[in-house]
């Protein structure tokens, strides 16, 4: 899936820079999030654990549209060409957008089948809290919690997380 979407980005980038010389930069900038960004966007939870060469290959891809909306700034880095354009580099992308879809569903109960899942792991991580308080060892913590291609099995105190299943974030169909 990574190599495709990383071939799809470039194939749109290198339209956009055949005629980005016609466009103003709020049109290169507007077309490039349309086109590139918005494939960033619709895989980002799948993202979520991959590998760090594929990530840096998607930062690099993003990189390059930047240069090509932004062809007038090129002596500023990366990172400042991506503040400039209100864009967040491939990781923080692929956070915010687990941190949003976490936050609406705790907000809103919906969907159901997310939100009891959140709500096991949330018990799981008090009850690790606990753990290390009075044991100074615990089992699950935020950074080794759930993720989206993770199921919960049981209830209460039996609850566990499986490992990740098909279309999880190592593999997969």
């Amino acid at each position: 899936m990574f190599p495709l979407l990383s071939r799809s980005i470039h194939f749109y980038i290198r339209a956009l820079r055949h005629i980005r010389p016609a466009l103003t930069e709020s049109m290169a900038a507007s077309l490039g999030a349309s086109l590139v960004q918005s494939r960033l966007v619709y895989a980002n939870s799948n993202m979520y654990g991959m590998s760090a060469s594929n990530m840096h290959k998607l930062q690099s891809a993003q990189n390059s549209l930047t240069r090509v909306v932004l062809p007038s700034l090129r002596h500023l880095s990366a990172s400042e060409r991506l503040s400039y354009l209100h864009w967040l580099p491939v990781h923080f992308r692929i956070q915010f957008k687990i941190a949003t879809l976490t936050y609406k569903t705790l907000a809103t109960c919906q969907p159901s089948y997310l939100y009891n899942l959140l709500q096991a792991e949330l018990f799981l991580i008090k009850k690790s809290d606990l753990h290390k308080r009075h044991r100074g060892r615990g089992g699950w913590s935020l950074e080794r919690g759930w993720t989206p291609h993770q199921r919960v099995v049981g209830s209460g105190e039996g609850a566990r997380i499986t490992a990740p299943h098909i279309g999880g974030p190592h593999g997969g169909s």
